[in-house]
């Protein structure tokens, strides 16, 4: 790992490798700062987040570890990071809490957004609106990997979403439809 972090210093998913390590090894303290460094580096990255989390709560630190659950949690509402939310809640003597973050989890309304394009570069854009409807909970949810980046943000959304954001999106969902819808030409 640390020869990674060498060849890589600006690399999320590297220091996200690195925090996993120090968390399996148990080492809380050095697990925090490198999920703290792919916060900074990704920062809206739902893993890092997760991990952080998970070294704050090794560390015994409950409200530390609460707030980066919660982060995670805002970072990819469907990913599954509710449990350690939840677990963490628990942990703090605040079963309620708990059990509104795991009913947060499994029922969510539709919501509807608007996608506007501009500024294209290199492209005509042929209809710049549309209007899609997250069927969240549903079994039938679809996923549009519209990004080749890697390793993105961590956050699948309507403006980016990697493949390896959706499938770490997919993971805390039933059934899950993922299609592809990457601009330009050439290889992706």
């Amino acid at each position: 790992v640390k020869k990674a972090v060498e060849d890589h210093p600006d690399s999320a998913d590297v220091r996200l490798a690195q925090a996993r390590f120090y968390l399996g090894a148990r080492d809380f303290g050095e697990a925090k700062a490198a999920a703290a460094e792919a916060l900074r580096l990704s920062p809206k990255n739902a893993a890092a987040a997760n991990s952080k989390g998970l070294a704050e709560l090794g560390a015994g630190d409950l409200a530390a570890a609460i707030a980066s659950f919660r982060q995670a949690v805002e970072f990819a509402p469907r990913a599954g990071y509710h449990l350690n939310l939840a677990r963490a809640y628990l942990l703090d003597r605040k079963p309620d809490d708990a059990v509104r973050v795991l009913d947060d989890a499994l029922v969510e309304p539709a919501e509807t957004f608007t996608v506007t394009l501009s500024d294209p570069q290199g492209i005509t854009i042929g209809d710049a609106s549309a209007t899609g409807t997250l069927l969240d909970g549903s079994a039938d949810a679809t996923l549009v990997v519209n990004s080749s980046a890697d390793p993105g943000d961590g956050v699948c959304n309507v403006s980016e979403c990697t493949l390896r954001e959706a499938i770490s999106v997919a993971s805390g969902l039933e059934a899950v439809s993922i299609g592809f819808a990457i601009p330009g030409n050439g290889p992706h």
